[in-house]
């Protein structure tokens, strides 16, 4: 994941296939998210072409605003149906503001 000081339709055009929009904070400041060396290429090309914007990888340990954990998430969401009788809906992305 990587913390970038720029909006979404600036952050867009370099977004290759694997990387995408995580979270927007604001305006003017996204989380992108995806594969190691994919986001590695967003980032540099972002920099390159911004180079005073906010380009910085985060440390964490999962990247809970990803996909990567959405396997975990489908197997949940099978026991679920489950044991609801097939009440709940698939869910696949939830959109949400934080404020």
């Amino acid at each position: 994941m990587a913390a970038i000081g720029l909006g979404r339709a600036d952050v867009m055009p370099y977004l290759s296939q694997g990387v995408r929009v995580a979270c927007e904070n604001s305006a003017s400041s996204v989380t992108i998210s995806g594969d190691v060396d994919r986001l590695n290429e967003a980032m540099a090309s972002i920099q390159r072409d911004f180079p005073n914007a906010l380009v910085r990888r985060l440390q964490v340990e999962m990247a809970y605003h990803s996909r990567k954990p959405f396997s975990s998430f489908q197997s949940f969401n099978a026991n679920m149906e489950k044991t609801t009788c097939g009440l709940l809906e698939t869910i696949t992305e939830i959109s949400f503001p934080s404020i």
